[in-house]
């Protein structure tokens, strides 16, 4: 059987720095978002990147999309901000990047851009931070831990060619001071039925073997 696929869930949170929400995307039009708490969430499959490369020691990336011209290629599986408490997701295939290094240096960014002379959008998320302890590996589940971020951003925008103006529009940039970690994903449904199946078997097994020792 071939091996499983290890999906994991990278998390950062924090405080922005700035923003502006223009249109109401996370709070009501023409809100300041200075001060606001985020969650970004990217859970991945390094396998289903494009492009990868790892040295085993110190490094382990993976990226893709259609956007860097490998249609599908995206390790991204889905990814997610909030912020107050508005969760917006990104859609995944366009671009997708997720690094880890000893250096240390982790990196996780999602971007989707679509013009088709109607309508253009445009939204990202882009974290770069530099976690004490960051493992060489993309399988690795790792802590929370405090991190600084190089760099850390949203933008999402979605302009309407027709009317000459944008329906959507929020932009925010994040505090260096965010929290990091990466944690294994929730199996799928039929992962789950995989599972209970197997503990049932087990059940019965250690069940059959009950009653033989007692009758022995």
């Amino acid at each position: 059987m071939p091996a499983a696929a290890v999906v994991k869930i990278a998390t950062y949170s924090g405080i922005i720095t700035n923003g502006y929400d223009q249109t109401g995307v996370f709070a009501a039009p023409d809100t300041d978002l200075t001060g606001y708490s985020w969650v970004a969430n990217f859970t991945y499959d390094k396998t289903l990147g494009a492009v990868q490369a790892t040295d085993g020691v110190t490094y382990d990336s993976s990226f893709g999309g259609t956007g860097v011209g490998s249609p599908g290629g995206s390790p991204v599986i889905a990814a997610t901000i909030t912020i107050n408490g508005v969760t917006k997701s990104v859609q995944t295939g366009y671009r997708g990047v997720i690094r880890t290094s000893t250096s240390p240096e982790v990196r996780h960014d999602a971007s989707y851009y679509f013009d088709d002379g109607i309508t253009y959008q445009d939204n990202s998320v882009v974290l770069i931070g530099n976690p004490p302890g960051a493992p060489a590996s993309l399988d690795q589940n790792f802590g929370p831990v405090a991190t600084t971020l190089r760099q850390g951003s949203v933008q999402w925008l979605t302009y309407d060619y027709s009317v000459g103006t944008e329906i959507e529009y929020a932009y925010a940039n994040f505090s260096s001071d965010a929290v990091y970690s990466v944690s294994s994903a929730v199996p799928e449904p039929a992962n789950w039925a995989l599972m209970i199946a197997g503990f049932g078997m087990v059940g019965g097994a250690l069940r059959r073997r009950g009653a033989a020792l007692a009758a022995a």
